[in-house]
């Protein structure tokens, strides 16, 4: 059984990859390659084409791929996120491709057991879908971490005691999103009156909570402790 659902899953990036064959982070392409980017290999990017070995940092959260459990598939895959191109790639038969987003899509792994889930959004001009890493889940209303790493062009000196900048990859501050009741990922509304808006009946017990612990409502680990609280209400 196992066996028939790997075949299924490498036949399913197989046809992905005959399907998409333009730049990297569109869903489930697969790139002919038997290591990390960190090859002379030539990608895309905003800015032109330029070689990842010229770059410093990374595109990915973790670099290594490690063992996770993907929805509806049985056997366990390596995986690794690339918060670049916002695409979880697989490796399978030294092959790399990146996971179809589909609605509800869930990545769990084992290491950390930090979990990743594909929701619906609106970033800056259209509605997409992308993986948020699961802070807390709830029933009715979930918190979302989304990932992000950006390309910071390389900076030449314009004056003589200057030094040359390279370009890099540097990790960004998470945005915080929420879900209700499995919805499309909104923003975290940045105001706490409006945090606690979201807690309907229950806002004074969540309130009274925050405060006798001393958690803020702008750190990211004090809010995952208050949306864990919340969800067992």
């Amino acid at each position: 059984m196992k066996k028939i659902l790997k075949f299924s899953l490498v036949m399913l990036l197989i046809i992905q990859h005959n399907f998409a064959q333009t730049k990297p982070g569109n869903a489930g392409q697969i790139m002919s390659v038997t290591s990390s980017h960190s090859s002379n290999q030539a990608l895309y990017f905003n800015t032109g084409d330029i070689k990842m070995s010229d770059i410093d940092g990374s595109t990915y959260i973790n670099d290594d791929f490690s063992l996770a459990k993907v929805s509806n598939i049985e056997a366990y895959v390596n995986a690794r996120y690339n918060a670049y191109t916002d695409e979880m790639e697989l490796e399978i038969k030294n092959e790399i491709g990146y996971l179809i987003k589909i609605s509800e899509l869930k990545v769990v792994f084992q290491s950390d057991k930090s979990t990743y889930k594909v929701f619906d959004f609106q970033d800056e001009v259209e509605v997409k879908k992308g993986f948020f890493r699961l802070l807390s889940e709830g029933e009715g209303i979930s918190l979302l971490a989304k990932e992000s790493i950006k390309f910071h062009k390389e900076k030449m000196p314009t004056r003589g005691y200057e030094k040359r900048t390279p370009a890099t990859f540097k990790r960004s501050k998470d945005k915080l999103f929420i879900s209700l009741k499995n919805s499309s990922a909104t923003k975290l509304p940045n105001k706490k009156k409006n945090m606690l808006k979201l807690f309907s009946s229950n806002s004074n017990a969540i309130e009274e909570y925050a405060k006798k612990n001393k958690l803020g409502f702008k750190n990211k680990e004090d809010l995952t402790k208050i949306f864990n609280y919340f969800n067992t209400l």
